[in-house]
């Protein structure tokens, strides 16, 4: 099993590797700021080298002592448990990311659902959005909650996404592995979800507006929350309650199909088209027993589906903000542009190096863990659930799952052919990359497993030997390391961003409560490339800005 595997009994020698790397480590980042400490804050480059090299060795002493007496049992675990390493690292990106989430704050679109929401109330406002531009039914109703609350509360809806959204995808895998070791299992299950999200994110042509933007979080991040619970108890009740089906039970998901279909057109299409191509494959395949249950939870998710869509493409403020676009192309100038869109949007993502470098890391980091499972005799169950069409064979397993995940991917494209004439905008795009990166995940860890059957006795023999994993770890903590790095390299700018908001905000309150009827602020410039209000060319968010606070707010832009 893996966790055999990863090392069996403690060693002392790969240990005090570990301690010797990590001392270096923090040697390197702290030297500086501990001879300052000591010595009042005086610096330690530009001094006499003897002195220099003498107080790092210290340093390296005092750091080596204290790793060996505090953390030499953890290291030791992790030593004999290193998919628990895997694990660890890999979701260090999905931290970062929410931390540069916590200075979101109100921009652009932001305002104008704010100020719906506090003048009219949240469902009146959602009806207003409905009736008067888009029908994106749910996706208003978040925008109208978030509006009608403080700005400052924004700062926790990322992470809280990121985290449902985890928890969603974790709760797939672990399900998917039910058969193997406990160990196994929940390292499986934080690794793959862990990757898959942080290469999307990598991939992601636009990021700041799909994932750090309010409006555009909530339109195309949380209904893939919605998306990843509705698989998730999809299999739970096809594995574990195929004799008896509570009514209840089906209209929640119903309803949660529903509800999560209303987030915007892309997304509606994509979730029709994942129910509509289960329902088809699982109506016509035998057995009958297996086709009775999934059927139905596949039939009532498409029928929702359905049903959501009708509601958005019904909304009368599709006139309205059509008018803003091109008439619709015909059927097939459609095609043609979806088309054209979706090449561009796969030549974005391999013609770019550091695309290339996001989705190699999911195709190999998928892969190993396949060849992790294929030790644990994970191949039959994980191709076989109780008759899965989806897994009847390894050939027609591949070929299913690579044709659906590119239908789920082109069908990413036409809703914007039909309302814009055009490719959808680039934060949409992290949808297809999504649908991307779950793909060759899928894709490359079957074929690990069926590759590790093949040379098992290969594969034993390097993981036993220790060495190549250690290998592949080392490659691993510096990808999770870079990714963290450059998440955090626009840190700066976002919490510049969110100190000059909260002060604007909190002047332009304190000026309406003592009164005026006008505020002078400074400057508030968002990370997000959207418009900034008070900048002259935006009216209509000028206007929102003001009748959101009650009061008429001026730019100064002499205002430090």
């Amino acid at each position: 099993m893996l966790k055999k595997l990863a090392f069996s009994g403690s060693s002392s020698k790969a240990t005090f590797v570990v301690i010797f790397i990590l001392s270096l480590i923090f040697v390197g980042l702290t030297n500086s700021a501990v001879f300052a400490f000591f010595t009042g804050g005086k610096a330690l480059q530009g001094r006499n080298l003897i002195i220099q090299i003498g107080f790092s060795i210290g340093l390296f002493l005092a750091y080596s002592i204290l790793i060996l007496l505090l953390f030499r049992r953890l290291i030791d675990w992790l030593l004999t448990h290193v998919y628990a390493l895997f694990s660890i690292f890999a979701v260090l990106p999905l931290f970062s990311h929410a931390y540069i989430g916590s200075f979101i704050r109100f921009a652009a679109d932001d305002f104008s659902s704010a100020t719906l929401a506090v003048n009219k109330g949240v469902l009146s406002a959602t009806l207003d959005w409905y009736l008067n531009w888009s029908g994106r039914f749910s996706a208003s109703f978040l925008d109208s909650i978030m509006g009608s609350l403080p700005p400052s509360a924004m700062k926790f809806e990322t992470g809280l996404t990121l985290l449902l959204l985890f928890i969603g995808l974790f709760s797939i895998v672990s399900q998917v592995l039910s058969y193997t070791s406990k160990y196994t299992k929940i390292c499986t299950s934080i690794f793959l979800p862990a990757v898959i999200l942080t290469s999307t994110f990598a991939i992601a042509p636009d990021l700041p507006q799909s994932l750090y933007w309010g409006q555009g979080m909530r339109s195309l991040i949380i209904p893939l929350v919605f998306l990843s619970f509705l698989v998730s108890g999809l299999i739970y009740f096809q594995t574990r309650h195929t004799e008896s089906i509570s009514p209840l039970w089906l209209v929640l998901f119903g309803f949660s199909a529903f509800f999560a279909g209303g987030f915007g057109e892309t997304y509606v299409v994509i979730q029709t088209s994942l129910f509509g191509v289960l329902f088809i494959f699982t109506f016509f395949h035998e057995p009958a027993g297996f086709r009775k249950t999934l059927v139905l939870w596949s039939g009532v998710g498409l029928l929702c589906s359905l049903a959501a869509m009708v509601v958005i493409i019904a909304a009368p403020g599709n006139h309205i903000r059509q008018s803003y676009f091109p008439p619709s192309p015909d059927p097939v100038s459609l095609l043609a542009i979806a088309f054209r869109s979706f090449i561009d949007f796969v030549g974005i993502i391999f013609l770019s190096p550091e695309n290339l470098v996001a989705m190699f890391s999911v195709l190999l980091s998928s892969g190993l863990v396949g060849l992790f499972l294929s030790h644990e005799n994970t191949a039959a169950q994980f191709f076989v659930i109780k008759g899965n069409p989806f897994f009847c064979d390894f050939r027609h397993s591949l070929s299913t799952i690579f044709l659906s995940g590119l239908l789920l991917i082109f069908v990413c494209f036409p809703p914007a052919a039909y309302g814009m004439s055009a490719a959808p905008p680039l934060r949409t795009q992290i949808l297809p990359g999504f649908l991307l990166t779950c793909t060759t995940a899928i894709l490359s860890t079957c074929g690990g497993i069926f590759f590790g059957y093949r040379v098992s006795n290969f594969v034993e023999k390097s993981l036993k030997n220790r060495w190549p994993v250690f290998i592949a770890l080392f490659f691993f903590i510096g990808f999770s390391l870079t990714m963290t790095r450059d998440v955090l390299s626009v840190a700066p700018d976002y919490r510049f961003f969110a100190s000059r908001f909260d002060r604007a905000d909190q002047m332009i309150r304190n000026a309406r409560q003592n009164g005026k009827t006008s505020v002078s602020i400074p400057e508030v410039h968002n990370p997000f490339g959207l418009s900034d209000f008070g900048a002259g060319t935006t009216l209509w968010l000028d206007g929102a800005v003001d009748s959101y606070y009650g009061i008429h707010v001026i730019i100064n832009k002499n205002m430090k």
